[in-house]
């Protein structure tokens, strides 16, 4: 089976990693993978390649960041050159929600190839987020939709898509089990700290909450340490941002790093989908600097908590989650073996 992975950003190529990799070992798949170029910078792709051993693009579009239709568009034109004509794809996956996977998935699509949609019927219900928008156009788009948790499952039904509908579990849980003998690593920083992550658009590139998201943050006093996107940097300069001293801004770590600052935090803030599960499976409380969020389930769980980007919300916050009782993490994303059961659906589909 002729399959091929189509990303474009750290969270995409993570989430890919495992499924790849257990294809790559099996005699009936032969995985491939096109890289969009939406991140662009190496420690955001081509550095995770290397760590998590998987192949080199076939192609790489090499179209930059950029938000809304003329991103997508300027996409889609690049995957329709030779790699993605030529090869008689058996399957398409398309991971997450990022405007290179709408982009992937109406390419697919238009050509008629069989779509699978990884990290399917996650749901915020805030159209005003580009990416609420795009997973839900993808959804409805693919033939099979790879469910990482049963409210992911509940959405799809709600809606009524027409692909077929598999509670697989989360596979960057399969990979966060795979990597935690490795996770703790003996370069952290001194005393307890506070991992902070911000790289959504409504905060990097609104001044006012980049500011205050910075202030809120500040006002704690406690040792931060920030690893900032590019584009992040870029703003905090743009904007003429003062730093709080006890925020240190370091560049974007890999995987397993990533981890062990997770693992080693006192809590974790951030506004990124993938980092609030990454804490519930770390068993670190997390504030999301966000009015919504699509992990619904770590909320329930009391692992984690939404905040606003105001300097005092955010201080309020992460008081109250570090003064919590500690939570019980349950299998709510499944029990890392998400890729299994994708190859053995796979397998029997096609």
């Amino acid at each position: 089976m002729n399959v091929l992975f189509i990303v474009g950003t750290r969270p995409q190529i993570i989430k890919s990693a495992p499924v790849i990799k257990l294809m790559e070992k099996h005699p009936d798949f032969n995985p491939s993978i096109i890289h969009t170029g939406q991140h662009y910078d190496h420690n955001l792709s081509g550095a995770f390649f290397k760590e998590l051993g998987l192949p080199e693009p076939i192609y790489n579009c090499k179209i930059g960041g950029g938000q809304g239709v003329h991103h997508v568009a300027a996409t889609m034109n690049s995957l329709g050159y030779a790699p993605f004509l030529r090869d008689d794809w058996d399957m398409i996956i398309v991971p997450g929600d990022t405007n290179s996977a709408l982009a992937a998935a109406l390419c697919a699509s238009m050509k008629n190839y069989p779509i699978a949609h990884l990290e399917a019927g996650a749901r915020s219900y805030n159209m005003n987020m580009v990416e609420e928008s795009n997973r839900r156009i993808i959804d409805h788009l693919s033939q099979i939709l790879f469910a990482p948790s049963v409210r992911c499952c509940e959405n799809l039904a709600k809606e009524n898509v027409s692909g077929e509908i598999h509670f697989v579990g989360d596979t960057l849980y399969d990979l966060f089990l795979s990597s935690c003998p490795t996770i703790y690593g003996d370069q952290m920083p001194d005393g307890p700290f506070i991992l902070l992550t911000i790289h959504r658009a409504e905060n990097t590139d609104n001044s006012i909450n980049l500011r205050n998201i910075l202030l809120g943050m500040g006002r704690l006093g406690e040792h931060v340490v920030f690893p900032a996107h590019p584009r992040t940097r870029k703003n905090i300069e743009r904007y003429g941002l003062t730093v709080p001293q006890n925020i240190n801004i370091v560049e974007p770590l890999l995987y397993n790093c990533f981890l062990s600052l997770v693992a080693a935090s006192t809590l974790v803030v951030t506004d990124s989908g993938g980092i609030q599960k990454e804490a519930y499976w770390s068993k670190r409380p997390c504030v999301t600097i966000r009015d919504e969020t699509e992990w619904v389930e770590t909320i329930n769980a009391g692992a984690n908590r939404l905040c606003s980007p105001d300097p005092r919300e955010i201080e309020k916050a992460v008081r109250q989650a570090i003064d919590q009782p500690s939570f019980q993490m349950n299998h709510i994303y499944g029990d890392g073996h998400a890729s299994d059961k994708i190859l053995e659906i796979l397998r029997l589909v096609v």
